[in-house]
């Protein structure tokens, strides 16, 4: 009988300090007061849906973790408080009336960290800790806004190749001069001796040659001539190659803006994101904005050639809107992490937790089911299918430019069919009539010109060579008179020396 009261007593110590130590384990684990959290409203990771209901991706992770893993603690319902920018998501956990505060970007840690007290004995206020990570960053346009600075940045690189114009100008201006010089002397059907009419016939020459078309009607006869001819022909082919490729380039230039990404354009992001600090380091002009719908608003108005968000809001934001004039052009690859913050000295129990911790150290497993659930594909701009450029079909200006010229050719036709009918009334009786000989005679009366142009080049060489004959006759004649003079004073003197 002693023995069982023994052994009764010892069993009834034993279960005392097992409910002991589980009442120690369950203090340790919750928490000592109602829990207070702040998110920070920001979608897909905080969505405000009313007045009473909220999700989102880190909302949904912290709420279940703190369901699960809180649900045996006699401490009430959780208080929940939203803000709708990071200031005052700073000043609610800086004056600590906060147990957690979520999502905590790069921006937020560092002003948090800036607050805390180092001389107290923790050094520490806040404990920062990952909540989930996004891949990097997206550049939303707007495709029509887009595409038309796009074909306005072809039309202004086209603009800029006017120097090399106006150098093949001046090229083919200096040599036609030069090529006249060369050949009006021999070559006057072709290159007349008068300046302004030779150089004119000069520049046809040199441009025509210029641009390897060469029709022949022009051609140098002399030596020099010739060789200066085929030193142009070397000199336009690399004209024409600067001039083809700059247009080339020019032409191209639409493609190269879009491939160029955020560098050099003004980009709308987010205010204390992380997307300012990767927009300046790739060269662009920022913008930032303390919501979305500005940022939108501003994209719609043409102030901004895009933005450049966290790649699950941009898949967030653009199914959400609707609008098929938005479109992703590109994107950044950049892990940027979204964390936990609570506070060192209240509420232990969320540090102590082995539920939650577990659940925080988990986070990449258990947040990729909400990205699922919230993020949908995003509508990408592709090049070859989205973009507008100055001869496309779809393109405004290629139908007005088509509308023009087609009125213009149309007013054209009209115009010529009236003159046509009004000559032939009234001109009718005194039009003349012609038939195949007339239009020999035609060929004839050209042909007769053209020689008679030859006849006259050539009677100009031969009073040349008259002249010059006239010239060589009287320079003998001079020199038979001078060495006439000459025997006679020789004879003279010879004639005194006999005497």
């Amino acid at each position: 009988m002693a023995m069982v009261k023994v052994l009764a007593v010892f069993f009834f110590l034993i279960e005392s300090c097992a409910i002991q130590q589980t009442s120690a384990a369950q203090n340790t684990d919750c928490p000592t007061e109602q829990l207070k959290v702040t998110a920070l409203l920001l979608p897909p990771y905080v969505i405000h849906v009313n007045a009473t209901t909220h999700q989102g991706i880190a909302y949904d992770f912290i709420k279940k973790g703190l369901e699960r893993c809180f649900d045996h603690c006699q401490v009430g319902s959780v208080s929940w408080t939203f803000v709708n920018n990071t200031k005052d998501l700073v000043e609610i956990v800086t004056n600590k009336s906060t147990d957690i505060a979520f999502p905590i970007t790069s921006y937020v840690e560092y002003e948090l960290e800036k607050s805390e007290d180092w001389f107290s004995e923790n050094h520490s206020d806040f404990v920062f800790e990952e909540m989930m990570e996004s891949p990097g960053l997206s550049h939303v346009i707007h495709t029509e806004n887009f595409n038309h600075k796009a074909r306005m940045h072809i039309v202004s690189n086209l603009l800029e190749i006017w120097p090399i114009v106006v150098f093949c100008l001046l090229l083919a201006g200096t040599s036609g001069i030069f090529v006249w010089a060369l050949e009006y002397r021999i070559n006057r059907s072709q290159f007349p001796k008068n300046f302004f009419t030779g150089s004119y016939e000069g520049f046809w020459w040199a441009f025509v040659t210029m641009t390897t078309v060469g029709y022949g009607d022009k051609t140098p006869k002399s030596v020099c001539g010739r060789l200066f001819g085929v030193l142009w022909i070397l000199i336009g082919l690399v004209i024409i190659a600067v001039f083809t490729a700059g247009a080339t380039n020019s032409l191209n230039a639409g493609i190269t803006y879009y491939e160029s990404g955020i560098k050099g354009k003004h980009i709308g992001v987010l205010k204390y994101s992380e997307a300012g600090n990767v927009g300046v380091k790739n060269g662009a002009e920022i913008s930032e904005y303390d919501n979305f719908k500005s940022m939108h608003k501003h994209l719609d108005e043409d102030k901004l050639d895009g933005l450049l968000i966290d790649r699950y809001e941009a898949a967030f934001l653009l199914d959400k809107w609707h609008r098929k004039d938005l479109r992703v052009l590109d994107t950044i690859d950049k892990e940027i992490s979204y964390k936990m913050v609570r506070l060192y000295d209240r509420n232990t129990a969320l540090g102590n937790n082995s539920c939650f911790q577990g659940r925080i150290l988990r986070h990449t497993r258990l947040t990729q089911n909400l990205v699922n659930l919230y993020i949908k594909p995003i509508r990408a701009f592709n090049i070859a299918q989205h973009s507008v450029g100055i001869f496309s079909s779809t393109a405004p200006s290629t139908m007005i430019t088509a509308a023009v010229f087609s009125g213009t050719f149309a007013c054209l036709i009209i115009l010529g069919s009236i003159y046509q009918l009004i000559y032939r009334r009234c001109g009718l009786s005194r039009r003349k009539t012609y038939n195949a000989e007339d239009e020999m005679i035609n060929m004839h009366s050209l042909m007769l010109k053209e020689l008679g142009e030859s006849v006259k080049t050539l009677i100009e060489d031969l009073d040349k060579l008259r002249n010059k004959l006239h010239k060589l006759d009287a320079k003998e004649l001079c020199e038979k008179k001078m060495n006439g003079h000459a025997a006679n004073i020789t004879i003279y003197s010879r004639s005194h020396e006999n005497e």
